[in-house]
């Protein structure tokens, strides 16, 4: 019997240990095939600084072990509200297509915009999903793709950085295996994780003014009563342009460093409000824009200036004449001889 049972025992031994070899390849075959359908995306940039109203590119770099086919990509975008200084550029973005990629979402399917709340083209639009697809065959599917993305920054006074998220969770890639003979889904590992770049205005808002004041002395000394008054101000040190409002209408642009502004339309006399407001060239405004009240300066005549009376001269008085009165004596014709 003794032998009957080392031959049950070393039967149980090799299968044992035959069958834990058995698990230990197939978990390493299976570690090695999934670590071969692996997508890596990164983005070339960890922040972008752009002036208000011109394009920012950021990149999306992906590379697979084998030829992707499908590739979905899901986005989020920090502040999620109309107030968000950051706009996405579909047309540009769709312009610079991958080559061997097709993207076949719409703005609408590709963009969140606040249409509601903002008139269409002052609203933001936030990246919302990209979709690209390879009509190749399976031997030519690219195994890379660059993808470029547009961004733009609205002129506005806002300086908080917009951040921009890729859900690698909800994202998908797929493809062919390296047989290239059935489809396989990557894995995505992004680097950093999470993987988000940000998009910040290069350019603080214009500064306001300071010290805004109706210059009375300056009409006085050039004796401007009743036809132009003066305003004048400390320079800004960072505008490209003042605004002057009069009653909270435009009446002129003003050049940079400029300190004073002569309006001549004020004979009413009544008082006028007006504003000065600084302009960057990216379209920033002031965050506050100063006022003061002026009115055109009444011409006071002073006791010096007043006009004398015009002295009256006497006329000398005629004394009447007597002229002797002419008696006139008739003659008679003389006689011929």
């Amino acid at each position: 019997m003794k032998p009957l049972y080392r031959i049950i025992i070393a039967s149980v031994v090799v299968l044992a240990v035959s069958g834990g070899l058995w698990m230990y390849l197939n978990d390493y075959l299976s570690k090695t095939k999934a670590s071969a359908n692996i997508a890596h995306i990164t983005f070339t940039k960890n922040e972008l600084f752009v002036r208000a109203g011109e394009l920012a590119r950021q990149d999306i770099t992906i590379s697979a072990s084998s030829g992707m086919s499908y590739i979905d990509l899901l986005f989020s975008t920090e502040p999620s509200t109309m107030s968000s200084s950051l706009s996405f550029s579909y047309e540009d973005t769709v312009a610079k297509a991958p080559p061997g990629f097709e993207m076949i979402l719409d703005e609408s399917d590709a963009t969140t915009q606040y249409k509601t709340v903002l008139p269409v083209e002052n609203s933001p639009k936030l990246l919302k999903r990209l979709l690209l697809i390879s009509k190749k065959s399976g031997a030519d599917l690219p195994k890379a793709a660059i993808i470029p993305l547009y961004f733009k920054v609205k002129g506005t006074n806002q300086t908080e950085k917009s951040l921009v998220t890729l859900d690698l969770s909800s994202s998908q890639i797929t493809g062919v295996s390296e047989d290239q003979i059935s489809s396989t889904e990557f894995s995505l590992e992004g680097e950093p994780n999470p993987l988000t770049f940000s998009i910040q205005n290069a350019f603080s808002p214009a500064q306001p003014v300071s010290n805004l004041m109706c210059n009375i002395e300056s009409n006085k000394s050039k004796n401007s009563c009743g036809k132009e008054t003066t305003i004048t101000w400390n320079d800004a040190g960072n505008e490209d342009n003042y605004i002057i409002y009069k009653d909270g209408q435009l009446v002129n642009t003003l050049a940079k460093d400029s300190v004073s502004y002569i309006d001549s339309r004020c004979s009413d006399f009544s008082p006028h409000s007006y504003t000065v407001v600084s302009l960057n060239a990216d379209g920033t405004l002031s965050s506050s824009s100063p006022k003061v009240s002026c009115s055109c300066e009444k011409c006071i005549v002073s006791p010096t200036q007043q006009v004398q009376p015009t002295p009256t001269i006497p006329l000398p008085t005629l004394q009447p004449t007597m002229t002797p009165a002419i008696t006139l004596v008739p003659t008679r014709p003389q006689a011929d001889n």
